[in-house]
């Protein structure tokens, strides 16, 4: 890292000799390392990886995710929802959501997940994996005479 005056505040400021991909970004020089400086996993290094896949990180994406899930929790136990499970295995295809409310007949399966935002489409395909994911419980849920509706709630990681 290299600390050069600041334009004309005079305050300094700090120009990042790398970047997450480890390649210059003052032109001076190129540099052909590209895997990971913290895992032994991941032959590229990129700000996704950092944020959402590092297993060094996971403790911050991880208390992200479960603090979402421990509001929308007691936000829908306030609303006269009863919790049917938390994080618990459903139904034989071992499907494991966050949460699963019910409302009279109605059975909402909440899922919550951080994807990594680099464009529009990164939450659209999120919610459909969701979709898909627990797709099979609906006809568990009907089977008991319960309306069920799937919920995947996209929150971005930045």
């Amino acid at each position: 890292m290299e600390i050069t005056p600041g334009f004309k505040s005079g305050v300094g400021c700090t120009r990042l000799q790398r970047t997450h991909s480890h390649l210059t970004i003052t032109g001076r020089g190129t540099e052909t390392e590209t895997a990971c400086r913290r895992c032994d996993e991941c032959d590229l290094e990129t700000l996704a990886h950092v944020l959402n896949h590092l297993k060094g990180r996971s403790r911050g994406w991880q208390f992200r995710h479960n603090s979402i899930s421990d509001r929308l929790k007691k936000a829908l136990l306030f609303a006269g929802c009863i919790l049917i499970s938390e994080n618990q295995t459903i139904g034989p295809g071992g499907q494991r959501p966050d949460l699963v409310f019910r409302k009279g007949n109605q059975v909402f399966i909440i899922d919550v997940t951080c994807p990594f935002e680099n464009r529009v489409e990164a939450f659209t395909e999120a919610r459909n994996l969701k979709l898909e994911k627990y797709a099979p419980l609906i006809p568990l849920f009907s089977s008991m005479g319960l309306n069920a509706t799937i919920i995947p709630i996209p929150v971005g990681t930045l």
